[in-house]
């Protein structure tokens, strides 16, 4: 059922997208829908975007949890994570048609909860390199990278690129870490 949302919302976008359209692309009825998520559409496009996000975090954390160094770790899961969200056709269709429908989600205080995931989910795997607070805000700052060039794009950096993601890791990522190391966390 969830695969089938995420397949119209690629092909419609959110708001063209009914649950008689999900019912269809999953081959059931709209009663089947309605007793699956008793919430409605709402609930379909909420537990498809929490999928979609575990997901990326399945994508992101098997890089994180294999390398052998805090660089490669990084630039691995930030090139995995780039790719898995340049390929989503739904996120992709929601940037270029109902941009508005992710501001709500990536900024203010509904924000919070996804860093706070990311953190939880991805936090321990680079604990091997670097303190637990420092792990836990440097999962935030890949994080909001992520989403910042994901929800507007650069031409210059390219988080599916490795030669940029190397980039940004090595001058920008690494030495905040290292500062990081030297001031004790309040």
């Amino acid at each position: 059922m969830l695969d089938a949302a995420v397949v119209c919302i690629a092909r419609w976008g959110v708001a063209k997208t009914t649950l008689e359209d999900v019912a269809r692309e999953a081959r059931c009825s709209r009663a089947t829908v309605y007793r699956l998520f008793p919430g409605g559409k709402q609930l379909v496009l909420e537990s498809a975007a929490r999928r979609e996000i575990e997901r990326l975090l399945e994508v992101v954390g098997s890089p994180l949890a294999t390398a052998h160094s805090l660089e490669t770790a990084l630039v691995d899961a930030m090139v995995a994570a780039g790719g898995f969200l340049k390929r989503n056709a739904a996120l992709q269709t929601i940037i270029a048609h109902e941009p508005e429908l992710l501001l709500p989600v990536v900024s203010f205080d509904q924000l919070d909860p996804l860093l706070a995931a990311c953190a939880a989910a991805l936090g321990p795997l680079v604990e091997r390199f670097v303190d637990p607070t420092t792990a836990a805000e440097l999962i935030e700052w890949c994080a909001r990278l992520m989403i910042s060039y994901t929800s507007e794009p650069s031409e210059r950096v390219d988080l599916s690129r490795r030669q940029d993601v190397e980039r940004l890791v090595q001058r920008h990522l690494l030495p905040g870490v290292a500062v990081a190391a030297l001031v004790p966390s309040s």
